[in-house]
């Protein structure tokens, strides 16, 4: 009896094993820029879901993305829904006003991510410099930064900080604590 449990267990494993592959994003090879679902896509991979959606791809052109206009060489990822999710941008760049980092020496998917919420408004981002955000001394960071606490800038659905790393003093709260609207 045992046994046939355990059969089971691995019978189900595999099952979604299965089922998780069939649902994994397909990479293919784009031999020359091309439109997809909109999007301008540069010679180079590109990932597409299932149903053939674009999921992520190289950009070949600067374009909006969501409430905001990114650079040419910034890698998207999208929703299944095709919504923005992300971007790793190509370079720094001025994202409604924020001074987002960009790029890496390793190129842009090994940079800071921009994230949105499913409207397209920016969720969270990494700023490229010291920045003041609704009154707020937010601090810059990325992945070197993350020994010290977590150096990303969170906004809320309307666009307000809701949280951030400090880069001075700050109320009761000293630079580097994390502060939380």
């Amino acid at each position: 009896m045992k046994a046939i449990g355990c059969s089971l267990v691995l019978l189900f494993a595999a099952l979604a094993t299965v089922t998780t592959l069939a649902q994994a994003p397909e990479r293919r090879k784009l031999q020359h820029g091309t439109m997809v679902d909109s999007y301008p896509c540069a010679k180079g991979y590109a990932w597409f879901y299932a149903n053939q959606k674009l999921k992520s791809c190289t950009l070949a052109v600067e374009i909006p993305f969501g409430s905001v206009t990114v650079p040419a060489g910034s890698i998207i990822d999208l929703t299944p829904e095709g919504k923005p999710a992300l971007v790793q941008m190509s370079r720094a760049a001025v994202l409604n006003g924020f001074h987002c980092q960009g790029g890496s020496l390793l190129g842009p998917s090994e940079g800071a991510v921009v994230a949105f919420y499913p409207d397209g408004r920016l969720r969270e981002l990494f700023l490229s410099e010291d920045q003041t955000i609704d009154g707020v001394p937010c601090a810059h960071g990325g992945l070197v930064s993350t020994l010290h606490g977590d150096p990303s800038v969170q906004l809320d659905p309307d666009g307000h900080l809701k949280s951030c790393r400090l880069s001075e003093n700050y109320g009761s709260l000293l630079k580097g604590d994390r502060f939380v609207r």
